[in-house]
């Protein structure tokens, strides 16, 4: 079993017990909120990085004072990619499915700080983070599912997590469109009136999207369909475990 954390006395927490017991607190904490197996898959992701040899061994010279470099070993992709590998973009439309693949690979791969959406250049964070070489992905993966959980588990709990979004989503897209109707009628008004005031809509607003980004962002072709209307993030790890303080 692959350790998630070793204190400096020797105790030894497993991925599974640390993944296990974060999910259940997730579940928990937004349960009264309606978003409890939301929330357990995520908490349940989060970690899905540390299932591999690197980790371990980035623990264990941590903990006997070696060279360990907080942060230096990636383990928040790993997460985010088996959620959008998974169950993002299959498609070929925007689908309820997708929005919640994106928001929950979104708490999975914040979950030592958040970052944001969009770069200032415009790149996609959540491609960024789904194609990221050197981080032993296919490990992670094959570990988190033989020793965390199953295909099974996960495929009913993310069915689970899109039943349990789709009030919240529906609202969301109600919420767009009336916006979008009311932009469209404020704009109309200034066109039609004698004041010398014009406005010009640049970009694309996403018009009864669920979110608008510029479809000018550059990502690769076949992925801006599935990101002109979602969050991205662009960024390497952010955080780590301390070096002489590993919990």
């Amino acid at each position: 079993m692959y350790p998630a954390h070793i204190r400096e006395n020797g105790e030894r927490q497993t991925v599974q017990e640390h993944c296990r017991n974060t999910a259940a607190l997730a579940a928990a904490a937004l349960r009264p909120l309606g978003l409890e197996e939301s929330a357990y898959l995520a908490g349940l992701l989060h970690d899905a990085g540390k299932n591999k040899q690197e980790y371990a061994q980035y623990l264990s010279e941590a903990v006997s004072g070696g060279n360990a470099v907080r942060g230096s070993v990636n383990h928040t992709f790993a997460g985010v990619r088996l959620l959008l590998d998974r169950w993002h973009g299959g498609c070929g439309t925007v689908s309820y499915s997708d929005v919640t693949a994106e928001l929950l690979a979104f708490a999975v791969g914040s979950h030592h700080g958040l970052f944001d959406c969009i770069d200032p250049q415009q790149h996609s964070g959540f491609f960024h983070r789904q194609t990221k070489e050197g981080i032993f992905y296919d490990e992670s993966r094959q570990g988190f599912l033989a020793q965390v959980a199953d295909e099974e588990e996960l495929e009913r709990l993310f069915h689970s997590a899109v039943r349990e979004m789709t009030p919240m989503l529906d609202r969301l897209a109600a919420l767009s469109t009336q916006a979008d109707d009311n932009e469209a009628d404020r704009e109309t008004a200034f066109y039609i009136s004698d004041a010398p005031v014009r406005r010009d809509r640049g970009g694309s607003h996403g018009h009864r999207r669920f979110y608008g980004w510029d479809r000018t962002a550059r990502v690769p072709r076949g992925y801006a369909s599935n990101l002109d209307r979602t969050a991205g993030v662009y960024g390497e790890e952010a955080g780590g475990i301390p070096a002489k303080n590993v919990h």
